[in-house]
């Protein structure tokens, strides 16, 4: 039976080497760590323009949770989200009037590209909570994938990582505040 002070220490010295291996590790271990972004957002469907692989069940344990499946589908990390354009979008939440900005709904769309057969989008949140747009409908209405609020980012668990949102003028109303998905991680475009 190991002494219990004779283990930790060990525990201890093992742990102390692999932070010295991992100080000195190259930059190409590094670059796996990170570096291209996280994915905070994937569109799966009827798109055309494809930058992952298909569902799969033992790489996608959380789309698999969700019962949800793809075999076409595109990610999009905040770096990407970005460079697609900020917009921004005041409304009145909570009683007071907020600034979002983030991405339009269609730039993203644009960019993963729905096909001929797409007639609307399903929106998931990290909550199972999931609602649909007709495309015509995004197209008519400017909605933004809001990356931050007055500036600051969100994180999960403040609706982070993305909250769809749009400009309105006063108090939402119970149906579109329902509209208003946060913690958003899966856009399906459907047919």
């Amino acid at each position: 039976m190991p002494v219990p002070f004779l283990t930790r220490r060990r525990a201890l010295l093992t742990a102390a080497a692999g932070l010295a291996t991992a100080a000195s590790a190259p930059a190409s271990q590094a670059a796996a760590c990170g570096d291209a972004g996280t994915i905070l957002l994937t569109v799966g469907g009827l798109i055309e323009k494809l930058n992952r692989a298909p569902f799969y069940a033992k790489r996608d344990p959380f789309f698999e949770h969700n019962n949800l499946r793809f075999d076409r589908a595109r990610t999009f990390s905040r770096a990407d989200l970005a460079a697609l354009g900020c917009e921004a979008a005041s409304s009145e939440v909570d009683g007071a009037k907020r600034v979002f900005e983030g991405p339009s709904l269609r730039a993203v769309l644009a960019a993963a590209s729905p096909n001929a057969q797409a007639k609307a989008v399903r929106l998931y949140a990290l909550d199972s909570y999931a609602a649909e747009f007709p495309l015509a409908d995004i197209a008519a209405q400017n909605w933004i994938l809001s990356l931050s609020e007055g500036g600051i980012p969100y994180a999960i668990g403040n609706y982070g990582p993305l909250r769809l949102v749009r400009e309105t003028s006063g108090k939402l109303s119970e149906e579109e505040a329902q509209k208003w998905v946060h913690s958003i991680f899966y856009i399906e475009v459907i047919g």
